[in-house]
Parts: structure tokens; sequence; C-alpha cells
């Protein structure tokens, strides 16, 4: 059996989407982040607002808005290491 080399091979985002893992602050005063599976920074994020939604993964919903390659996306994600899935917003604007 011939031996088989594996990559990683990332597909680019559409630009109306992207994926990441948020993470919060690593210390008082830094951002927010959206990274890739691997743990890379694509981005700053911040939470914009949450509310209760009980489950066995998590208390919150958190609405996060990210500055990822220029753009502003927003989208929802669980907490810190949980996925979020952002769509690119219309209104355009940089964190301060």
């Amino acid at each position: 059996m011939k031996a088989r080399k594996f990559t990683k091979i990332a597909p680019a985002p559409a630009p109306d989407e992207l994926t990441g893992y948020y993470q919060k602050p690593a210390a008082p005063g830094l951002p927010a982040l959206i990274t890739d599976f691997l743990g890379a920074p694509l981005g700053t994020a911040e939470i914009v607002s949450s509310w209760l939604a009980p489950s066995f993964i998590s208390h919150y919903i958190h609405q996060v808005e990210a500055q990822i390659g220029g753009y502003r996306y927003t989208g929802r994600s669980r907490g810190n290491g949980m996925l979020w899935k952002g769509k690119r917003m219309a209104q355009q604007y940089h964190l301060n």
C-alpha cells in the first residue's frame, strides 16, 4: 500500500460568511479574538449582547461582532472556545 500525504486545506471563505471560534481576552485590556480551528487569530471580537438560553453547553448565547480582514461581521457564539458563525454586516464600521 502506498503512503499518503495529507495537508491542511482551508477553503477560501465566502466573503459574506465566516466561521471561527470565539476566544475571550487573555488579560484585561486585550481584545477578544475570533480564531481558526488551530487557534490562529482571524480578527478581533466584541460581545454586543447576551441572553439567557440554558442548555447543557452554556447558559447564554452571545451576539458577537468581529473585525476580520477589514470587514465587520456579526454572529452568535455560546462562549469561550465555542463555534462562532458570522455574516458580513451591511453597515461597516470599526471597533474602538
